[in-house]
């Protein structure tokens, strides 16, 4: 399914001061973590821009948080491997809120020119919030401009919302839940070329977005959670992510 978007808000980010409500964190359910996924899988091999484990008391300084009613923080109940991960929640929504959120946002290793690979390691706790796209990750520059990947109603998405937008949504792949899953990100810096994500190493081929006019350099990323539009109501929300890349060649997921 491709739909045009047009004047979306937060769909075409713009870069801010991180901001909170105050909200606090609910306790979590891991009762229905049932990864294998551990330290023993060994150490994970760094051949990109950056990478980060998130095992570290404390966030890397390249990190700094986007919170609007909601959390997010180093969590030790989850982890992919190694005995922490980012553990983001988004409170329930009971009035009409724009863009509640919770991400983490990095400059570090952009702009570059070519190809971009991100990856990560995500678990998405079930049911997921419909009506809304929960975008994951999203490479944005500063005027507003980026492409991101996430899920709606269950499905894979990907959103070009550089002008002219493009929001491709499968109509054959669901958005993993429940379980430890690889989520590889691809898109065209500074060059046309194509938008891709990537699970547990199979493409979603038709989530694919071919970008033919040249795509801005992002400056940063967003990592984490956002339900998109103005919800008037919402449940809360609960994601970890972990063992993340960012990388200028192809890149797998160990």
């Amino acid at each position: 399914m491709v739909v045009l978007l047009a004047g979306c808000g937060r769909l075409g980010f713009d870069a801010r001061i991180s901001t909170s409500d105050g909200g606090t964190d609910t306790p979590r359910d891991t009762s229905t973590d049932t990864s294998t996924d551990t330290a023993s899988d060994g150490p994970a091999v760094c051949g990109g821009l950056y990478c980060d484990d998130f095992e570290s008391p404390s966030l890397d300084a390249r990190w700094m948080a986007d919170v609007f009613h909601g959390s997010v923080g180093v969590d030790t109940t989850r982890a992919h491997s190694g005995t922490q991960s980012l553990y983001f929640h988004t409170n329930a929504i009971a009035v009409a809120t724009t863009n509640p959120r919770a991400d983490l946002i990095s400059y570090d290793g952009l702009p570059v020119t070519g190809t971009i690979y991100f990856r990560a390691w995500i678990f998405k706790v079930s049911p997921r919030p419909t009506g809304f796209f929960d975008q994951t990750i999203n490479f944005a520059d500063a005027p507003g401009n980026g492409i991101s990947t996430g899920g709606k109603d269950g499905m894979i998405a990907n959103n070009d919302y550089t002008p002219p937008t493009i929001y491709q949504q499968s109509a054959a792949t669901m958005e993993p839940a429940d379980t430890w899953t690889c989520w590889i990100f691809q898109m065209p810096s500074g060059t046309t070329g194509a938008t891709r994500v990537f699970l547990g190493g199979t493409e979603v081929t038709d989530a694919k977005i071919d970008v033919t006019s040249t795509q801005p350099a992002p400056d940063h990323i967003y990592l984490g959670t956002e339900w998109v539009g103005t919800p008037t109501t919402l449940p809360e929300s609960d994601v970890w992510i972990d063992d993340v890349e960012l990388a200028t060649q192809p890149i797998g997921c160990n």
